[in-house]
């Protein structure tokens, strides 16, 4: 197996425990509780909303890596997957953000979720990082080949 294939394994991996955990795991622990208080709906929904951005990364992960195989390393395409992912991993960490100031608003806050959700927002905001660096030498990488295709 190639690099690649390798790492779209993975990708193929969380997007099902992902799903499995929205679909299966998440709401039965919700189920569990006889009354559901209304700021809980508001955790359910958070948590189903940071799913759309989580999901849209992925898949442009995918593409990132199939652009990879293709030997398109250093493509508009790329860079606009990288764009997409950066603002998809910043989304996330608005969405974990704004879970906790909610919370913290109707005192549910414990140490565990602040904890939670301070680690998720942290790795969210360093992928976003780390792909808005990407995607600027990316693009100058680009920006150079298409400098020298035009000289030659």
């Amino acid at each position: 197996m190639t690099k690649t294939n390798i790492l779209k394994l993975c990708i193929i991996v969380m997007v099902l425990t992902t799903l499995a955990a929205a679909v299966v795991w998440f709401p039965k622990s919700m189920g569990i509780m006889t009354e559901t208080p209304p700021v809980l709906l508001v955790v359910q929904a958070g948590f189903y909303l940071r799913l759309l951005p989580f999901l849209f990364g992925l898949h442009q992960a995918w593409k990132v890596l199939r652009l990879l195989g293709k030997g398109q390393a250093f493509s508009l395409d790329v860079v606009h997957a990288l764009r997409n992912i950066k603002y998809c991993a910043s989304s996330v960490v608005l969405i974990y953000v704004i879970g906790l100031l909610m919370m913290s608003i109707n005192n549910m806050l414990d140490l565990a979720s602040i904890m939670n959700a301070s680690e998720i927002a942290f790795k969210a905001g360093v992928l976003a990082l780390f792909s808005a660096v990407f995607q600027e030498l990316i693009q100058n990488a680009y920006d150079i080949k298409m400098e020298n295709d035009l000289t030659v």
